[in-house]
This record gives C-alpha cells, sequence and structure tokens, in this order.
C-alpha cells in the first residue's frame, strides 16, 4: 500500500515544486525521505526504493527540465528523536524542497515540530494516528486514520453475530487510537469488551498475554500491531495456541464467515467482476511477440497454460448455461461457436 501512496506523493511533488522552471535555469529538485530502511519497517524501504525506481522508469528523473534529487534518511524504526535530527539535517545541510516518508506516528510526530518551525512541507505515506496533522499545518498525509478502519470493523464484528470480544493492542499512538475505537465502538452496538492488553512496542515474549485472552473464553479478538517482528512472532504464537478451537471462538468466526460469503453473494459489483473475468477466459490471448523475453515469462506466470482437457471442461460448463435455443444455435455453428459467414 504504501508504494501507491509514495508514487502519489512523488507526481504531487513534482507538480508543485516543477512547474514554471525553465531549462538549464533552475536548481534540482530536492526531496528529502526520512523512511525506515532498516529496524522494525526494513522490508518497506526496498518497496520505497522499488517504487521511486519504477516512478522514475516511466515518467523521468526530470520535470520543465529540472533534475529530481531524492535524498533517503534511515530512521531505523520507531525512533523520534533520530527522525527529528535527520530531518533538520536535510533542511539545513542538503536545502531540501519537500520532506516525504515517515512510516510509524512517533517519528512523525517529532518531524512535525521541524515542518512547523521551518514552514516546510511534509507528505506522510503512513502514520495513521488521528491526532498528527491538527497542530502541524504543513503537514499532509496520503494513508488514512486508524479510526478509518477500526470502526467498520467494530460494526462488522457485532453484526457478525460476535457479542463477546477481547482488545490487543500496542501501546503507542496508534495502537491506543484503533483499540479504543474499537472498544468505543463494539460496545456501543451492544457488544461487551471481555478485556484489554496493552503491549509494549518492545514486547518479544507474548505467551502470557495469549493466555489471559484464552481464559476469556471470547466469541473474537481485535488485534493491533504493527509491521515490526513483534507482530510477527505473535501471529505464529496465536496460530500455534490454536485459539480457534475454543467452541465460543469458533462459532463466532464460522458466523463471520457466513455472513462475509453472504455479502460477497449479494454484491452486485462482484457479480460483475465475476462476469467481466469469465468473459476474459474465453477472449483470444493478446499478441507479446514484440516484447522481450523477460515480458514474455511474466505474462506467462500470470497467465497459465490451460491443457485441452480443461479447456474442454469450461466449455462444457458455459455451454450448460446457455438457453437451450443458444445451445442449438452454437451446436450450428461449430465446436467454438464460430459463425461461417460467405463473402457476399
Amino acid at each position: 500500500m504504501n508504494r501507491c501512496r509514495f508514487a502519489l506523493v512523488l507526481a504531487f511533488a513534482l507538480l508543485l515544486l516543477g512547474g514554471g522552471a525553465v531549462l538549464g535555469q533552475q536548481p534540482p529538485i530536492r526531496i528529502g525521505v526520512v523512511y525506515s530502511f532498516s529496524g522494525a519497517g526494513g522490508t518497506a524501504g526496498k518497496e520505497f526504493n522499488d517504487v521511486l525506481a519504477l516512478f522514475q522508469k516511466q515518467h523521468g528523473d526530470t520535470i520543465n527540465g529540472r533534475k529530481v534529487e531524492v535524498i533517503e534518511r534511515d530512521d531505523g524504526g520507531i525512533a523520534p528523536d533520530n527522525a527529528k535530527r535527520l530531518a533538520q539535517e536535510l533542511i539545513v545541510q542538503q536545502h531540501v524542497d519537500l520532506l516525504a516518508g515517515l512510516i510509524f506516528t512517533p517519528n512523525a510526530v517529532a518531524v512535525g515540530t521541524v515542518s512547523t518551525q521551518a514552514k516546510m512541507p511534509v507528505f506522510i505515506v503512513n502514520a495513521t494516528t488521528s491526532g498528527i496533522m491538527a497542530k502541524n499545518p504543513y503537514m499532509s498525509r496520503y494513508s488514512m486514520t486508524a479510526t478509518q478502519v477500526t470502526v467498520p470493523l467494530a460494526q462488522y464484528a457485532y453484526k457478525s453475530g460476535m457479542r463477546n470480544m477481547y482488545v490487543i493492542f500496542m501501546d503507542y499512538g496508534p495502537g491506543i487510537d484503533s483499540g479504543q475505537t474499537f472498544e468505543n465502538t463494539f460496545t456501543a452496538a451492544g457488544g461487551k469488551v471481555l478485556g484489554e492488553i496493552r503491549v509494549p512496542v518492545a514486547a518479544e515474549d507474548f505467551s502470557a498475554y495469549l493466555q489471559r485472552m484464552k481464559d476469556a473464553h471470547p466469541d473474537g479478538v481485535y488485534i493491533f500491531l504493527n509491521a515490526s517482528g513483534s507482530g510477527t512472532a505473535f501471529l505464529k504464537l496465536l496460530r500455534r495456541a490454536r485459539l480457534e478451537d475454543e467452541p465460543r471462538f469458533r462459532e463466532g468466526l464460522r458466523s463471520a464467515v457466513r455472513r462475509i460469503a453472504a455479502d460477497l453473494r449479494r454484491s452486485r459489483r462482484l457479480r460483475c467482476v465475476h462476469r467481466d473475468v469469465q468473459g476474459a477466459r474465453g477472449a483470444e490471448r493478446p499478441d507479446r511477440s514484440g516484447q522481450d523475453d523477460g515480458a514474455r515469462e511474466a505474462a506467462q506466470v500470470r497467465e497459465p497454460a490451460r491443457s485441452d482437457r480443461d479447456r474442454s471442461r469450461h466449455a462444457r460448463h458455459r455451454t450448460k448455461r446457455l438457453h437451450p435455443a443458444h445451445r442449438a444455435q452454437r451446436r450450428s455453428t461449430g465446436e467454438h461457436g464460430d459463425r461461417h459467414v460467405s463473402d457476399g
């Protein structure tokens, strides 16, 4: 998701800073990036560089003759003091025109003070705590807030038949924001929160937390964990504990799955997508003779070859769904339904 957000940020930055420049008469556009290329958000750093390279390959690295320079600084994860120092360095020493990045809320809050003092535009690509923007007039966020996804999730949990929930979240900005929002929304709908656990950001052992959740016998569990390694460790532990074997939790999960399935069946939009996919299966594959070997290999991965048996089975399935008159017409026009049209 961050990949799409940064592409949008970069495009907007080029539009904002590149207009009206004359070839050879203007300095480069310098974009300072404070991002997590190591530590808890290290995996996002590679994605960041990939999308930057792709964007510049497609659109070039100049606008109206001005070279675009992206200067990256690694904040190392949740490290507000380091993020603030890096932002100051980019503004004072590198003379950047704007700042972008910021995965984690504490870092965004710290950089916000620098942004306000220097009147420096900052484009946030993640950092989802609700109150970040209030005191930072030069910041713009291209992601979301935690409450935007938590409120409908809590409402959906109650509508799906869950009445007793357990809540666990990381004890910092977005975790508190989303956890409390879930509790307030769920209880307002008529549900009950059996317990709450606030997990330290640096926690590595979750066994005691998990046992408390199991002892409460909830219908379901709301969990907020960030992209750090501790989140992955917790999910693995949750799987090994087989919480889904708990009767009430299992029944709540089944109820949610049934409701989701019913909603999908009723969705007109998905039915249209299904028809489009079915039509695309029978469509002639595009000519890729002009592509290089790498592009053709990628296309083959996306479009695996279908055996004659698969095609025959699919054709029979489609024929069964046709009106009798249409089936007769197809038989009269040949195996593949091609009409025989004369030149006259």
